[in-house]
């Protein structure tokens, strides 16, 4: 994936990006709006490229008086794609999931040693 061009104004972020996919040949293009709703969501959709749709939410909750967050993600795609929908769908899951298993990992690794060196 590679970011070509991110926009801000009057709070929505338009971000311009390419993505490859070991499934499908050559790149897609996605240009999606951001903004924070109210309720301090942060949801993207689609604005245009090669894409049926594509909206995305996270959502993030204070756990334990401020301990931790959780991150609730939810993403809706289509792309413009001979392949059938549930084949990507599937290898896209995968991929995501082994991206928040590493992120996830090396998140919990860097507050470990955050927490080990104040200790000393």
């Amino acid at each position: 994936m590679r970011v070509v061009d991110v926009t801000i104004q009057n709070g929505v972020a338009t971000t311009d990006i390419r993505i490859e996919h070991m499934l499908l040949p050559g790149e897609r293009r996605l240009v999606t709006e951001s903004r924070i709703l109210p309720s301090g969501e942060l949801v993207a959709d689609l604005k245009s490229g090669d894409f049926k749709r594509y909206h995305r939410r996270w959502k993030l909750t204070v756990v334990d008086g401020g301990a931790q967050t959780r991150a609730d993600f939810e993403l809706v795609v289509e792309i413009e794609s001979v392949l059938p929908d549930r084949l990507i769908a599937l290898a896209t899951r995968r991929d995501l999931e082994s991206h928040f298993r590493i992120l996830k990992e090396k998140t919990l690794a860097r507050v470990q040693e955050q927490q080990s060196g104040r200790s000393q």
